[in-house]
């Protein structure tokens, strides 16, 4: 696990796979190693269930990493924005800034709910 980057390890908990609980006390072990705790994790994993559950798409069962998180903001940048504009065109400003942060939360809760507890 020592060659993983530490989004790697955070995104073995999103892959469409059952882990072993060992798996996953060993992930945090390692993050923990490398001083990934308290708001530094909170903040990893923040992002990374913001981004990665875009994997309900495609189910990647391999790895998820850097370029997922990248993947996953620019694609909730361009989607969120998008349907923002459109909101915001048809029913104002405010309800297209309401639209893309119910669009960021709702998707961020479900990047939680996707996320292997051990």
């Amino acid at each position: 696990m020592k060659h993983l980057s530490a989004f790697e390890l955070i995104g073995i908990r999103y892959l469409d796979t059952e882990h072993e609980a060992t798996l996953l006390r060993s992930v945090d072990a390692e993050l923990s190693r490398r001083n990934i705790v308290g708001i530094r994790r909170i903040v990893l994993d923040y992002i990374a269930a913001s981004a990665f559950w875009w994997n309900i798409l495609w189910w990647d069962e391999a790895s998820l990493g850097g370029k997922d998180v990248l993947f996953g903001w620019s694609s909730n940048l361009a989607a969120f924005g998008l349907c923002s504009v459109l909101v915001g065109v048809f029913l104002g400003n405010m309800f297209g800034l309401l639209a893309f942060l119910f669009l960021h939360l709702a998707t961020t809760r479900l990047g939680f709910k996707m996320r292997a507890t051990a």
